[in-house]
C-alpha cells in the first residue's frame, strides 16, 4: 500500500515536470536565421511557427540612457532613450562606430526637455568611410558627453553589437560598396564574399 501511494506520487511528480518543462519550451524566444523565415514565407507555410528573426528586446541602462537592446540585425533600427535623472544634464551623446570614430551626435538638455525617444539605422556612409556592411558590423559604443568638456563622460558607455546578419528583405542595401561609385554615379555592387565589386 506504501509503495503504490510512493509510485503514483512519483508519477504525478514526473508529470507535473514534464507539463512545466513543455510549457517552458513553447514560451522561450527562439531566433531562427533570416532564410529559414523567408523560406517557411514563401512555401506559405504556417508562419506562426517560424521563430523570429531578430534578437528580444533587452534593455540596455546605463544612468539616464537606455538602448532597446544588445544585438542587432544588419538593417535594423536602435532605438535609444534618455529619461533625466538630473537637471544638469547638459551635452552631447555621441554613438561611436566600429571604427571608434563618431558615427552621430544628438546634443541634449534636461532643463529643456526631460526625456526623450529617437532611433537611427546603423548604415553605411561615403563621408564617414564606412564603405561596405563589414565596416558597420561589430561593437557601438554610446557615449553621454557633458557639455564644454568631451573627456568627461556622464555614465558608463553602452556598447551593443550590430550582427553579420541582414534582416529579411534588406539584402540589397548591404551589397553595395558607396564609396565606389559606376559611370552613373550609383555605388557599385559587392560580393560580400570576396568583397569585389560585381562587374
Amino acid at each position: 500500500m506504501k509503495y503504490a501511494t510512493l509510485i503514483a506520487a512519483a508519477i504525478g511528480g514526473l508529470i507535473i515536470i514534464g507539463v512545466v518543462a513543455w510549457q517552458i519550451n513553447e514560451t522561450t524566444y527562439h531566433v531562427s536565421t533570416p532564410e529559414k523565415y523567408i523560406t517557411e514565407v514563401n512555401t506559405f507555410k504556417d508562419v506562426k511557427n517560424v521563430a523570429h528573426v531578430v534578437y528580444p528586446d533587452d534593455p540596455q541602462i546605463s544612468g539616464s540612457l537606455q538602448i532597446n537592446k544588445d544585438k542587432f540585425l544588419l538593417g535594423e533600427n536602435i532605438f535609444i532613450i534618455i529619461d533625466h535623472k538630473h537637471d544638469f544634464e547638459v551635452g552631447t551623446l555621441v554613438v561611436l562606430g566600429p571604427n571608434g570614430k563618431p558615427y552621430v551626435e544628438y546634443a541634449f538638455n534636461a532643463e529643456e526637455k526631460e526625456s526623450w525617444k529617437f532611433y537611427f539605422r546603423p548604415d553605411m556612409r561615403m563621408s564617414k568611410q564606412l564603405c561596405v556592411a563589414d565596416d558597420i558590423i561589430g561593437e557601438w559604443k554610446f557615449m553621454m558627453l557633458f557639455k564644454g568638456n568631451v573627456n568627461d563622460v556622464m555614465y558608463d558607455p553602452i556598447t551593443v553589437t550590430v550582427l553579420d546578419i541582414v534582416l529579411p528583405g534588406e539584402t540589397y542595401k548591404y551589397n553595395k560598396n558607396v564609396c565606389v561609385r559606376n559611370e552613373y554615379g550609383h555605388p557599385t555592387i559587392v560580393d560580400r564574399e570576396l568583397n569585389e565589386s560585381i562587374p
